[in-house]
């Protein structure tokens, strides 16, 4: 189940948008290792949710506008039902670059990519992570939304790395509500040596908010 905020508003500095998703799930993954393979239960847990922000160069008002992109995570915890997968974030921030391009009527193309650093207890062992993520979106009328991306994550002082890539389609049903499908493969090592990979696909049900402001 998820839950998702969007703000867009404008100041002095320009054109803003945010937004925060916050995630508590118990998901069925494919865990394909040396062993074998099983069903395990992820868990995630994330209350106070992912906060994302772009923060264009300038007025959003042309076809193609480049933007700041930032990314903030704190509290999270999961588990992928493997020993020594679990995993306590306590802080995460990404920071990039991006661009989104206008296709008219509320329709438009996202594309981002920047750098990560964290805080991580548990799976990896080295406490602090490195890495870099990219991803796209691409949303038509706000009705329909399709979005994709991709993370490496390693440990900096440690031995342990993830590469995640996931994916998502969902359409409005409703004033406040989505419904569709996501899909997630994960490569993991762990900071005991262990590595294996999972696999997801499934529905997704969640509730949307947001609105406009501004300020001068």
């Amino acid at each position: 189940l998820k839950s998702v905020e969007k703000l867009e508003f404008s100041d002095e500095h320009g054109d803003h948008e945010s937004k925060t998703e916050s995630e508590i799930s118990i998901k069925p993954v494919l865990i394909s290792s040396q062993d074998g393979m099983s069903i395990q239960g992820k868990v995630i847990i994330n209350p106070f949710g992912t906060s994302s922000q772009k923060t264009f160069f300038d007025k959003k008002d042309s076809t193609v506008s480049p933007f700041f992109h930032g990314q903030n995570t704190a509290l999270k915890y999961s588990s992928e039902g493997v020993e020594g997968s679990r995993s306590f974030t306590l802080l995460e921030s990404k920071q990039g670059l991006g661009v989104d391009v206008s296709l008219g009527g509320n329709s438009g193309v996202a594309i981002y990519g920047g750098v990560l650093a964290g805080v991580e207890f548990g799976k990896r062992k080295g406490i602090l992570d490195v890495g870099a993520y990219g991803g796209s979106e691409l949303n038509i009328g706000d009705v329909v939304n399709i979005s994709g991306d991709a993370t490496f994550r390693s440990s900096l002082f440690g031995n342990g790395y993830e590469l995640s890539q996931s994916g998502e389609a969902s359409v409005k049903i409703a004033d406040h509500l989505r419904f569709g499908l996501e899909a997630e493969t994960t490569r993991n090592l762990l900071g005991n040596g262990n590595k294996y990979d999972t696999h997801y696909m499934g529905l997704k049900v969640g509730g949307t908010w947001g609105g406009k402001s501004s300020s001068r």
